[in-house]
């Protein structure tokens, strides 16, 4: 915790000028620090589907992402919130498992889903240890292509 909290107030201060000291706005601005991104690589898929690929091996942790471009922005008219629903509705059961089932097909791994909607996109995303990625990828797959949307879920 206290890394997390040092972390925040390092992040905080950047850009805060001492109570004592009032800030030269007339001094040119710095250049932005150069950014470097890690190797990655890009595949197409016949579908169509977009993979980019960014190997870490600095922890054994696995995290997947799905990015779909569409998400509230593209609700239809009078039923705003259908993607935030259907997103939150993905681990509520699938063709072969209730909500609660893959609730624990997740925890016995340490294997997290996420699903999140904005304006624009829709995030899906599944992480875990490394050494559980095929596990995670099986659940992430079964999560994405097979949900139920069963009606007591729905309902409830």
């Amino acid at each position: 915790m206290r890394k997390l909290v040092l972390s925040f107030l390092v992040l905080f201060s950047f850009g805060c000028t001492s109570p004592n000291k009032v800030a030269d706005r007339s001094t040119a601005a710095e250049p932005a620090p150069k950014v470097k991104l890690r190797p990655f690589t890009t595949e197409t898929w016949p579908n169509g589907m977009q993979v980019i690929w960014i190997a870490d091996k600095t922890l054994p942790y696995v995290s997947m992402q799905l990015l779909v471009k569409a998400g509230s922005g593209s609700d239809p008219s009078g039923k705003e919130g259908l993607a935030a629903f259907t997103a939150s509705m993905l681990e509520k059961g699938t063709a072969k498992k209730s909500a609660v089932q893959i609730s624990d097909a997740l925890s016995q791994y340490g294997t997290t889903f996420s699903a999140s909607v904005d304006a624009d996109s829709t995030r899906l995303g599944i992480s875990s240890l490394s050494f559980y990625k095929d596990q995670a990828l099986d659940q992430f797959l079964e999560i994405l292509m097979t949900p139920s949307f069963s009606t007591a879920e729905i309902e409830r």
